[in-house]
């Protein structure tokens, strides 16, 4: 009988999976730098945090590199090569991360060469041509229209499209990031869909009832990895590549359908519907931003009563340059040029600045015009001395039309929610049974912001929307926000402004929605009693002003109508009532309506 195979190796992507250099690049994406000498190439270093020291490959400092192997597992010398470091970056550099990469390597010293198979890291370099992981293709049948043949699987094309029901195949092509490409030569317009890696690709397509939507995908790099190293993939490896491998070459054959329906709907202007919300964060400027095709951060909308509104900044404009503005003394984050650069990269400039002073932006106009603004980081959490120390959940929020979800890495490492399970893309239904899901992102964001924010290792209830259904989770505030101090004089003063949003101030012996209120705040004896003290407030502050002689009974106003926090309150009765037992209230006379 034949032999059996030797067993696969072992292998163990964790040390690659987990690297992702952020001060440096590292091109490579092993953990080695290497230094080339005449023809020749050496390892100058290695290091500790990188893939080849923690997958315990057999490499040092000073070791020569004689051969890399490429993907058929053929050595492709180095040694000697007249372009040594250049055909080491096209053989390494294209690999996909987790790949494995096989070096052959000689020590000083020693007469023979040695191997060390290393598994390839994250380098700190985006990718270029990348794909949105969909097959093309134009009809030949004189129509003109180019469809979508197969949307390849594991994709993020493919989980779009299996999340949101639409990218059928045959479905047509209309616009490509907001240009009309519709019945035009697919050459003319294919190189639109390539660019950067993690950069948005934006597609207005029809169905085949003529019905016409919008998708938004992430460009991801095209490749294929070795087969030990596929068997070993999670979930969310597959989201980090699309496998040519998996493309179906019969797919272009595919026949257009008989009988769809004709567009007759004008097609919606283009635009990227993720948005980054700093909903987080103690401050704002009132300006939300995306990335366009270009990889550039422009305003996606100003809020119409934030402090941004009057400023003559207009959604579109390309942001160049952010920094403290002039009335920061002790200046933290200088102007700084941050065209190009991924918002969240330069978005601390605002939200961990000082509150209640400026942030100073360069704009560019579509027509290439800059201008400068200065626009308040304006406080969005009550607080009364400018030192109190405030938490949050743990959790990174974006948004796509009204829809608030979990961001990518949106939970925070060794969080509360994250210990309980909640997971990134998860869709936000409630905090403290207080609705977000379907309101305009205007109303709820001030809200969420106090709802989020408070004392440290206070509790918080999250309803998320999943594929399992609606999923409720207690958590706590335990990590830290990274916002500036103010000064109590300025913190006061933005209370007294009232632009504080309309939640609850976040005070420890008042009651915020959702804590020990599941439907009817008046089933709740702390928070009725508290309704009790405002009604005698308000009838003292009535008899006040009418005694006072001061002004007439009409300019006294009603004692029926008061204000109970933030809200307009009016009695039909003997309100709140009488107190029956301790904690419980009845209404009398009119019946305790409020």
């Amino acid at each position: 009988p034949k032999p059996l195979p030797p067993p696969a190796p072992e292998i163990d992507l964790s040390p690659a999976r987990n690297y992702e250099p952020t001060e440096c690049p590292d091109r490579f994406g092993m953990g080695l730098s290497f230094k080339s000498y005449g023809g020749q190439v050496r390892v100058a270093d290695v290091l500790p945090e990188g893939p080849a020291a923690k997958g315990d490959a057999d490499i040092k400092s000073g070791d020569w590199l004689v051969a890399i192997f490429n993907t058929r597992g053929v050595p492709i010398p180095i040694r000697g090569n007249p372009q040594p470091m250049a055909t080491m970056r096209k053989m390494i550099f294209e690999r996909l991360k987790l790949d494995v990469i096989k070096l052959r390597l000689r020590r000083p010293g020693q007469d023979s060469d040695h191997d060390a198979v290393v598994h390839k890291g994250g380098t700190g370099v985006r990718r270029e041509n990348c794909h949105v992981g969909i097959i093309f293709h134009q009809d030949s049948n004189g129509s003109g229209w180019v469809r979508v043949k197969q949307v390849i699987p594991d994709s993020p094309a493919a989980k779009l499209a299996e999340s949101t029901h639409t990218l059928k195949v045959n479905d047509r092509v209309l616009e490509v990031n907001g240009i009309d490409v519709a019945r035009k030569p697919l050459e003319a317009w294919h190189s639109k869909l390539v660019g950067k890696e993690n950069t948005p690709c934006i597609l207005t397509l029809a169905d085949f009832y003529g019905k016409v939507y919008t998708c938004n995908i992430v460009r991801k790099p095209v490749g294929q990895l070795h087969p030990l190293v596929e068997k070993k993939l999670e979930e969310a490896d597959k989201e980090n590549y699309i496998n040519v491998s998996k493309v179906n070459p019969k797919a272009i054959y595919i026949a257009p359908p008989q009988g769809e329906k004709p567009v007759h709907v004008e097609r919606p202007r283009m635009v990227q519907t993720k948005k980054y919300i700093c909903n987080v964060f103690g401050v704002t400027c009132g300006l939300s931003f995306v990335l366009n095709e270009h990889d550039e951060a422009v305003v996606d909308h100003v809020n119409p009563n934030g402090p941004a509104r009057g400023k003559g900044i207009l959604a579109g404009d390309v942001v160049h340059k952010v920094g403290d503005g002039a009335d920061v003394n002790q200046k933290k984050y200088p102007f700084t040029d941050v065209y190009k650069k991924d918002i969240p990269l330069w978005a601390h400039v605002v939200t961990e600045g000082q509150p209640e002073t400026e942030v100073e932006f360069e704009f560019a106009r579509p027509s290439g015009e800059k201008y400068k603004a200065s626009v308040l980081r304006e406080l969005m959490v009550p607080i009364s001395t400018g030192s109190e120390k405030l938490f949050s959940p743990g959790l990174y929020l974006s948004s796509e039309g009204n829809k608030i979800y979990v961001d990518k890495n949106g939970v925070v490492p060794n969080s509360s929610a994250q210990e309980q399970g909640v997971l990134e893309l998860y869709i936000l239904d409630s905090i403290d049974n207080y609705r977000v899901a379907d309101k305009p992102l205007d109303e709820v964001m001030p809200k969420m912001n106090e709802m989020l924010i408070g004392p440290e290792d206070s509790p918080i209830l999250m309803v998320f929307k999943t594929a399992a259904g609606l999923m409720r989770y207690n958590l706590k505030r335990d990590v830290p926000m990274k916002m500036g101090q103010c000064t109590q004089a300025q913190a006061q003063g933005a209370v007294r402004r009232g632009k504080l949003g309309s939640a609850f101030a976040y005070e420890p012996q008042i009651l915020r929605p959702g804590q020990g209120v599941p439907l009817h705040p008046m089933c709740n004896p702390k928070l009725w009693a508290s309704l009790k003290e405002g009604a005698e407030l308000a009838d003292q502050q009535f008899r006040e002003l009418q005694d006072s002689g001061v002004i007439t009974p009409a300019q006294a106003g009603h004692a029926d109508h008061f204000i109970w926090r933030q809200r307009q309150v009016n009695r039909t009765g003997n309100m709140p009532g009488k107190q029956v037992k301790e904690g419980v209230w009845r209404g009398g006379g009119g019946g305790g309506d409020g």
